[in-house]
């Protein structure tokens, strides 16, 4: 009687971490400040209107939680004589991303900040936080 419920109690388990995997949601992320759909664990992040700022070669140390961190790579291109023709700088970054918040039946990492490591041209900030909810058609975040 003994070894049955053992075994028993061996099955349970097995069954049960199946189901905790998948009962936990993945949690995604806008992958820019341009509308697009949202990606799981994005490697690139574009954070200007005009080009000169974004983030590539992201690589998560931690995913999924109530926050991600990873490192990754700036570009971030000065505008001296202008933005066309500024010096591209390439500095190290760290990026945080947290605030899930439910958004269109998804979850959503709503904030980004960064810290870069490096040089950076003038009039570019070394940490700077940004707001990644969805806008709508309205211009007011979806969530």
């Amino acid at each position: 009687m003994r070894s049955r419920l053992s075994l028993l109690v061996v099955v349970l388990l097995a069954l049960a971490v199946p189901a905790a995997a998948i009962a936990a949601e993945k949690v995604y992320v806008e992958s820019g400040i341009y509308p697009a759909p949202p990606k799981v664990r994005p490697h690139e992040f574009l954070l200007s209107g005009d080009g000169t700022l974004a983030i590539y070669g992201v690589r998560y140390q931690s995913y999924g939680g109530a926050v991600a961190e990873a490192t990754g790579r700036g570009y971030v291109r000065g505008c001296t004589p202008d933005c066309a023709q500024g010096k591209v700088y390439r500095p190290q970054a760290k990026i945080r991303l947290s605030k899930i918040t439910r958004c269109e039946g998804k979850q959503l990492y709503t904030k980004l900040e960064y810290t870069f490591q490096g040089t950076l041209p003038k009039g570019y900030l070394r940490h700077q936080v940004f707001d990644l909810r969805p806008i709508g058609e309205n211009g007011k975040p979806l969530c």
